[in-house]
């Protein structure tokens, strides 16, 4: 007959020091691969396509492989900060637009209209 034994139990300090060590590499992989991930989406790349240049520049993904999948890139710029302005892409540039030339005319015909009488008034 063998000795069957339990493995041993781990302490909640030993799990919570090894959840600490987790979030600390990962936080230390994002830092370092987030501003790539965000400055190519800025350049109007899906998320697959992300993953693909990441695999292409030989980076590695948060697990130490080579390989990423779509998710991952989209979990690490959500969890970093996109720190780059993105260069002027159709969106801004119809922001822009509409910030420099839609807004004053709107306030101009707002102001108008407050300082119309109107009639039987």
């Amino acid at each position: 007959m063998t000795n069957r034994s339990k493995p041993p139990a781990f302490s909640a300090e030993a799990l919570d020091a090894a959840t600490r060590a987790k979030r600390e590499r990962q936080a230390r992989h994002d830092q370092a691969v987030g501003p790539r991930i965000h400055e190519l989406r800025a350049q109007g790349l899906s998320w697959n396509r992300v993953a693909q240049a990441l695999e292409g520049e030989g980076v590695p993904s948060p697990q130490g492989r080579p390989s990423w999948r779509p998710i991952q890139v989209q979990r690490i710029a959500a969890r970093t900060p996109a720190t780059s302005t993105a260069p002027p892409g159709r969106l801004n540039r119809l922001l822009t637009w509409l910030t420099a030339k839609i807004v004053p005319l709107l306030s101009d015909a707002l102001q108008w209209r407050r300082t119309q009488k109107r009639p039987g008034q």
